[in-house]
């Protein structure tokens, strides 16, 4: 005797329709999320704890967006990277201010500018090159130092620093991550005079962090292929 198993239409049209819809659903997100060029990049080093000597107890951060500022410029891209100093940890006794910070992120710089930095921009003086005992030393192929030139001896210790340069450089010349990249960074007293050690450091990459709106949809998505699939059977 043959039995015959009578679905409903609407139960069969949207079984049939669901493993396509998830497909198509699941595809899109994930193309969505892969192909999002914006993987924010960040480097950093020192710390209470850090085996790092000429840190003294601050933390010092690099980071950029992961992705160039628009320009019209076929043989360069310009980044924004931005050294950021907390030295809310600092242990360096006699320690007031910061009066010359550098970075360098790839081999050679074609142009440079200080976007933003403490006391704001105009308060510094962008000069090529890292930092020696006296500061500034306008030499050393790849850094960019801000010099202090506002009134007093630089910049006050004790909280978060921000350092924001735009770098200009060769197509493809930034160091791949930030991996490699260095800086240096002078304290002062109150007299304006060199304290402690010079901090200069190389610093090695954490891995890209993918943009959490692009991470929320996908995780989105995929819990309503969830419910989806639920209400189906």
């Amino acid at each position: 005797m043959l039995t015959m198993l009578l679905v409903p239409a609407d139960r069969v049209h949207a079984a049939s329709r669901l493993p396509v819809t998830c497909i198509a659903l699941v595809m899109a997100m994930a193309i969505s999320w892969i192909a999002d060029p914006a993987q924010a990049v960040s480097i950093s080093i020192g710390g209470p704890g850090s085996s790092c000597v000429t840190c003294q107890g601050a933390s010092y951060a690099l980071s950029y967006s992961g992705t160039a500022l628009p320009d019209v410029d076929p043989l360069h891209e310009t980044f924004r990277i931005t050294l950021t100093i907390d030295t809310s940890t600092l242990a360096l006794p006699g320690a007031v201010a910061v009066d010359a910070a550098a970075i360098k992120v790839s081999a050679s710089v074609f142009t440079s500018a200080i976007f933003d930095a403490p006391g704001g921009a105009a308060s510094w003086n962008l000069v090529p090159g890292g930092i020696a005992a006296g500061g500034c030393s306008g030499s050393g192929s790849g850094f960019d130092c801000a010099d202090w030139i506002a009134a007093g001896v630089g910049t006050a210790v004790g909280g978060t620093l921000a350092f924001v340069f735009d770098q200009t450089l060769d197509n493809g010349a930034l160091f791949a991550g930030l991996e490699g990249s260095s800086l240096k960074v002078r304290y002062v007293n109150a007299d304006g005079r060199k304290i402690g050690d010079l901090v200069s450091e190389s610093v090695s990459s954490s891995p890209p962090i993918p943009e959490p709106t692009a991470a929320l949809v996908f995780a989105a998505g995929l819990a309503v292929i969830s419910s989806s699939a639920r209400r189906a059977r």
